[in-house]
Parts: structure tokens; C-alpha cells; sequence
């Protein structure tokens, strides 16, 4: 690890996905902020994250599998390799990778991911944010492989984070 911290890792089968504000050390002295590790040795997923408002702490907070591909969930607008390059879209907060694409979930979030897990077939999703593609969600979302929806109403809320319930699969 270079610098930084490390906030978030998953396993998925054969896979471990390790994220954070930081880099992993490769050979060519480069560096990377979300990569996976397997037993042929460490794999890149991005080289690079940005963020639209201030700079400090864009990173990956939490990851979960779901649904058949991996989410990445933090403070970011941007991932890999360079802001809209390669056509690249803008994705908030929370992003689907197949293992080749990274694509925008619903619409985005408002503010940050801070935690994710799966539950009866649904993704749950805390942290910094009020709207997820357009509901009000007050800080905990669920989506549902298509729609956002709120858990509870009332006063504004900040996840900081969500427990399993013993549903996580290789």
C-alpha cells in the first residue's frame, strides 16, 4: 500500500477487491486506488478517480457483489482513466462494473456511499446522500436492479454503515 488508507475490501469467489484513498505498488512504480488480487498476483480495475467538488478524499468506500457484477460505492464522479476520456460517463457515487464496463447506477446518489450490503435480493446503500436518482432517501437506500426507494421518511439521516444478515455468497 502508498499513502492514504484503506477503506473497503471484498471477496468474491476467487477474488479479493480492495479499495481505498491510496495506491497498490506495481512493478512500473505506478499506482492504483481500486484493483483486485488473485493467485496470479494484483489486477487494476482504475488508474484514476475524480471527484467535482473539492478535492480531498475522493475514493472508494465500500464494494459489494450484486446481482452479477461488482459495486463500487464513495466520493467520486469519475472512474478510469481520465475524466471523460475514452467516452468514460459521468457516474456519482456509486458505480456497476461487469469486469469490463462500469456503468451508472439509476441515476446516481447526491453524496457519498459509506457502506453497501445485500439483503433479499436487494442492494442496501448508506451514507452522505439525500436523493438516489431523483427519490428522497435520507441517507439509506435500496435498490432493486432497477429503481432506487426510500427506507423511512422523516428527518435527514447519515448512514455510516450496514450489517449483514448472513445472505453473502462466494
Amino acid at each position: 500500500l502508498i499513502g492514504g488508507r484503506a477503506a473497503a475490501s471484498y471477496r468474491h469467489q476467487d477474488r479479493l477487491y480492495v479499495a481505498g484513498g491510496f495506491g497498490y505498488a506495481t512493478g512500473s512504480g505506478q499506482t492504483f486506488p481500486l484493483a483486485y488480487i488473485d493467485t496470479a498476483g494484483l489486477h487494476p480495475i482504475v488508474s484514476y478517480i475524480a471527484y467535482l467538488g473539492p478535492t480531498w478524499d475522493m475514493a472508494v468506500h465500500a464494494l459489494a457483489y450484486y446481482d452479477g457484477a461488482m459495486y463500487f460505492g464513495g466520493q467520486f464522479d469519475y472512474l478510469n482513466p481520465q475524466p471523460n476520456e475514452d467516452g468514460n460517463p459521468i457516474i456519482h457515487h456509486i458505480a456497476r462494473w461487469d469486469g469490463e464496463t462500469f456503468t451508472d447506477v439509476g441515476g446516481g446518489l447526491d453524496g457519498d456511499v459509506i457502506s453497501m450490503q445485500t439483503y433479499n435480493g436487494e442492494l442496501y446503500v448508506s451514507g452522505y446522500f439525500y436523493n438516489a436518482g431523483g427519490v428522497s432517501v435520507q441517507g439509506f437506500a435500496k435498490w432493486n436492479g432497477s429503481n432506487w426507494s426510500a427506507l423511512g421518511s422523516g428527518r435527514k439521516y447519515e448512514g455510516h454503515g450496514l450489517a449483514g444478515a448472513g445472505e453473502r455468497k462466494p
